[in-house]
């Protein structure tokens, strides 16, 4: 009997440790890899620490049941910010929902100008967005200064997926084409779950 159960803890140890061998731990809302990159465990969406020359630098969590998140990336030279927002759609309209990130936007800087405006792409697939970019001017590493800003936002089943970029206007044609980079490189998962968005209000705060 004796053997019979150490064999079983056995087994089930085993198990664990093939289940560790690719998610090693848990923290909030993310699983993180053997390979340092951090999945959202709701949406399934991976986050690499690096995707071309962006670095992964923060994360951040919007309603307790971790269905709104954001990761942040940045190109330290020039300085490039990109935040990658992951969150519940609530059952609103892809093009309400992106008028009102584009309101955010025009709400927080008073000389904001829209630079153009319709339909981009993102991840390696092309899969279409909505996408702006706007110039303003702000503080921005280290100094005020006319800042290009980019918007998409992209409806995937129960999930909204939005990119935010901010680069110093000065960089023009090799800023755009970093922002590019990244917009173009942040791979998808194959399928993506539901969301619970009755646990989840969807992504709060300062876009």
């Amino acid at each position: 009997m004796r053997s019979d159960l150490s064999r079983l803890l056995a087994f089930i140890g085993l198990v664990f440790a093939l289940a560790d061998e690719r998610v090693v731990a848990a923290s909030g809302p993310f699983a993180v890899t053997l390979d340092g990159n951090i999945i959202h465990i709701a949406s399934g969406f991976s986050f690499p620490n690096k995707i071309g020359e962006f670095q992964r630098v923060m994360t951040r969590q919007y309603d307790s049941a971790g269905q709104g998140v954001s990761v942040g990336y940045e190109v330290e030279r020039p300085r490039i910010a990109a935040t990658i927002y992951i969150y519940p759609s609530n059952g609103r309209l892809l093009e309400t929902e992106f008028v009102v990130r584009e309101n955010g936007i025009v709400a927080q800087h008073q000389d904001t100008k829209l630079v153009d405006h319709g339909t981009g792409f993102v991840s390696p697939k092309k899969i279409p967005a909505l996408l702006a970019n706007y110039e303003y001017t702000d503080s921005f590493a280290g100094k005020v200064q006319p800042l290009r800003s980019r918007l998409l936002v992209v409806r995937r089943g129960d999930w909204n997926i939005e990119y935010r970029f901010t680069y110093a206007a000065s960089e023009g044609a090799n800023g755009a084409s970093l922002v590019d980079s990244l917009q173009n490189g942040f791979v998808w998962p194959e399928t993506i779950p539901p969301s619970q968005s009755s646990g989840a209000t969807g992504k709060k705060g300062k876009p």
